[in-house]
């Protein structure tokens, strides 16, 4: 790519990205100054569990106040552990400018629209804005959820250390309290405490999580009470506006952990790169009622040896081709999902601030058009206001924040820009007048590990790219591959490309003079669109490779091959087999005697992730052979 300079970390142009020097992956590029470290793993902040444990059903009582209170959607959203690698390596391409990933063919990032067809959580609606402070949280604690947390001791001056500080609530106390399933004699009032606990649990847990990880607000219980109250308002730009804060502040060189709604970014990632996605048990298995999130109920992850992962997420991104993204995921489920997962699409694509208490982010679609298969062009310039990213809690408790962010709150409400561009589907060319603008704008690689010189192969840093095509053979899934990539070509091909196309899946010695090879499309025939089946033995014959000219110049190699050369002009043996597209299950008979005969990872580095998944793979088989018997 000319207009990228391999040798330093970009952009080039920097009327974008003007914050470069204070980015997370500006650390990534140069070795860092003293005192600097190169930034790690993210730890994600995230419950380790959901309400419902171990298939437990929610008692109807406290669904039917979850309903009431517009959150059925969120309810549905099972819990998954988070891949805290792939949400760092996101956040590294993070941009507080624009509020949204850089990446090779664009950006993309996270919208209303995401928030309301993974998670279900409503979008069009009241802002999410009210008192940050009361003189006795403990006591409106007592009115909600019928338990007062017990404050600090006397004298007792230590943080974070009482149950309760100001609004949040050590969430494990919480818990406690209503450890007990409902009484089957409760009260109304009790099932509607009941209700706020679980509602709590779904808004602190999934969408409004902090940095403590051990505790919620219950400030958002104020929006609850009455509880049908709730469904007045729109949580879910008010958790994107959260996401949005957390991700900004966690792309900064100094930052450790990360909040917010990151289920959204890892669900988010997996619709719109299948390829990083883990291999799901029954892919294409009609969905449960709920929102897309139930697609990608019990996947799997590990956290273990992060840095290696974030390695190899870090090449994957800076290696994105084009048939690897999915900008439009949804298009094919919108009609099967319940109404609340697209009840906002008249808003989904609205220029508009998005408003949570203290909180005021930017929600910019008019970036990521594509998204909504329209064409991007370069974008108007956008202001995502660092004075706006300065405000925070600390010490504005007393805030109005409703009069405090009046102006923002009336644009919400407004909904006046509708981002909007001609209908657009498919591959952007390289040389569109976005992405030309684009590339010198944008820092594509944001290590040297993942970088070269424009769209040429290079030789420097091999020892790098050679282990980046490791990882990239090692972990390839099945929709990486193209079995059959010139089957829309042969029409339009000259007939010299085609002319031998009856001797293709002949299984005979190929001959060059001394030379004599075996050619076995017997063993690939998905690459001729034919089932494979286990197959035959065959010799590639040692004595044959130990043949060089060394020697034998002499030799008359027509007479000392004749067999061979036989056995080319006869064609005897055509490799055939009845037709196969598609996956191979994992499963099936060849996969089975394959893999115990193969080498599959030829380093450490490459073969713990792969090694996990096949044995869950194998593990969610067995069981689902017992659960059928």
């Amino acid at each position: 790519m000319a207009d990228m300079n391999p040798n330093e970390a970009g952009p080039s142009i920097q009327t974008v990205l003007t914050r470069q020097p204070m980015h997370r992956s500006s650390l990534l590029w140069n070795p860092p100054l003293e005192g600097e470290g190169v930034p790690g793993v993210l730890t994600c902040r995230h419950r380790d569990k959901g309400l419902l444990e171990d298939g437990a059903v929610l008692d109807p009582r406290i669904a039917a106040y979850i309903t009431a209170a517009g959150l059925d959607g969120l309810l549905r959203v099972p819990h998954m552990d988070l891949d805290h690698a792939l949400i760092t390596a996101l956040v590294e391409r993070w941009r507080p400018e624009t509020h949204s990933f850089h990446l090779p063919h664009g950006e993309m990032t996270i919208t209303l629209q995401d928030m309301e067809v993974i998670m279900g959580v409503p979008v069009d609606g009241l802002p999410v804005v009210g008192y940050t402070d009361l003189n006795d949280w403990p006591h409106f604690c007592y009115e909600m959820l019928g338990h007062s947390p017990p404050g600090r001791d006397v004298g007792d001056r230590r943080k974070n250390v009482a149950v309760i500080e100001g609004p949040r609530v050590k969430a494990k106390w919480l818990e406690d309290r209503f450890s007990n399933p409902l009484p089957a004699d409760a009260t109304d009032e009790l099932v509607q405490q009941y209700a706020r606990f679980y509602i709590l649990g779904l808004l602190g847990g999934t969408l409004f999580m902090d940095k403590s990880g051990e505790r919620v607000s219950i400030m958002y219980l104020q929006f609850f009470n009455p509880i049908s109250n709730g469904k007045k308002y729109s949580w879910g730009s008010a958790a994107l506006s959260w996401l949005y804060r957390h991700l900004c502040n966690a792309s900064k060189k100094t930052s450790k952990q990360i909040g917010g709604a990151l289920l959204l970014v890892q669900l988010w990632a997996w619709a719109r790169f299948p390829h990083i996605c883990p291999v799901m048990r029954h892919p294409h298995q009609a969905l449960p009622p709920g929102p897309l999130a139930i697609r990608w109920k019990g996947a799997k992850i590990t956290t273990e040896h992060g840095m290696h992962v974030l390695r190899a997420y870090r090449v994957s991104l800076a290696s994105l081709r084009p048939n690897q993204i999915v900008w439009e995921p949804y298009k094919n489920y919108l009609r099967s999902l319940p109404a609340y997962c697209k009840a906002g699409q008249h808003i989904w694509r609205s220029i508009v601030p998005l408003v949570h208490f203290w909180v005021v982010e930017g929600h910019h679609p008019e970036r990521v058009l594509r998204q909504f298969g329209m064409k991007q062009d370069i974008p108007p310039d956008v202001d995502t206001s660092i004075e706006l990213h300065k405000i925070t809690l600390q010490g504005k408790h007393q805030k109005d924040w409703a009069q405090e962010h009046a102006t923002h709150i009336a644009e919400w409400a407004a909904h006046a820009t509708i981002a909007n561009a001609p209908p657009f589907h498919g591959e952007m060319s390289y040389n569109d007048e976005y992405m030309v603008w684009f590339r010198p704008r944008t820092v594509r690689h944001i290590t040297k590990e993942t970088s070269w010189k424009g769209a040429k192969i290079t030789t420097e840093h091999g020892m790098h790219v050679l282990r980046a095509y490791r990882v990239s053979l090692a972990s390839l899934r099945p929709n990486q591959i193209v079995w059959e990539p010139y089957k829309n070509y042969l029409r339009s091909l000259p007939a010299y490309c085609k002319a031998g196309q009856h001797i293709w899946r002949s299984i005979v010695p190929l001959v060059h003079f001394w030379v004599v090879e075996g050619h076995h499309p017997e063993r690939v025939l998905r690459q001729f669109g034919m089932k494979q089946d286990i197959p035959p033995d065959v010799d590639t014959s040692i004595e044959l490779h130990k043949i060089t000219l060394q020697g034998k110049h002499q030799k008359d190699w027509a007479q000392e091959h004749a067999t061979h050369i036989a056995e080319w002009a006869a064609h005897a043996t055509i490799a055939n087999a009845p037709p196969f597209h598609g996956e191979m299950s994992y499963n099936d008979e060849y996969m089975v005697w394959f893999r115990p005969r193969t080498v599959r990872h030829i380093t450490k580095e490459t073969s713990y992730w792969d090694t996990l998944i096949s044995l869950l793979t194998q593990l969610l088989y067995i069981s689902d052979r017992l659960n059928h018997n």
